[in-house]
């Protein structure tokens, strides 16, 4: 009786009701008709719609202002290495030597670049005078550190 059991579960022969085509299709368009007609997914389909475009609103007002801000982060980290590349004493092995040569040798670098500071600075006036430019008053701008030295380089309470 178990064989004719699993028979009959595999073969079509027992079965007689044989869904149709058109029954088929019925049953699908009702069911569709059910799922789109419910009122919570059209809820959440116009909710959706109205938050997608508020984050579409909200990406075209922050894009400008991001891209600004990318462009001046990276003005500013290419300044900061150009910087970096003029500070000798950063990585040219400034640091090791003993406290008298290390503080003779920072002020050499920085008398170094306050004179390339202040051909700059009269190469732009010069040019701000042929074009009938006033001169800026790049003295202002000089810091402690171009006349004097820093603490690092010239700390005398050391001794």
């Amino acid at each position: 009786m178990e064989g004719s059991a699993q028979e009959s579960c595999t073969t079509n022969s027992t079965f007689d009701h044989q869904i149709t085509q058109w029954e088929n299709r019925d049953a699908l368009c009702t069911l569709t008709k059910l799922v789109d007609s419910v009122p919570v997914l059209d809820t959440r389909i116009l909710e959706s719609q109205r938050l997608l475009d508020r984050a579409a609103t909200l990406m075209t007002e922050v894009v400008p202002g991001l891209r600004e801000a990318c462009m001046m982060r990276e003005k500013l980290e290419t300044d900061y290495f150009e910087n970096m590349k003029v500070k000798k004493e950063l990585y040219d092995g400034t640091a090791r030597l003993e406290r008298e040569p290390r503080r003779f040798r920072i002020r050499w670098l920085k008398t170094e670049r306050k004179k390339t500071r202040v051909a700059k600075w009269e190469k732009k006036n010069l040019f701000n005078r042929e074009n009938d430019l006033s001169d800026s008053d790049y003295e202002k701008y000089s810091t402690k550190s171009d006349s004097e030295g820093t603490l690092w380089s010239s700390d005398d309470s050391e001794s």
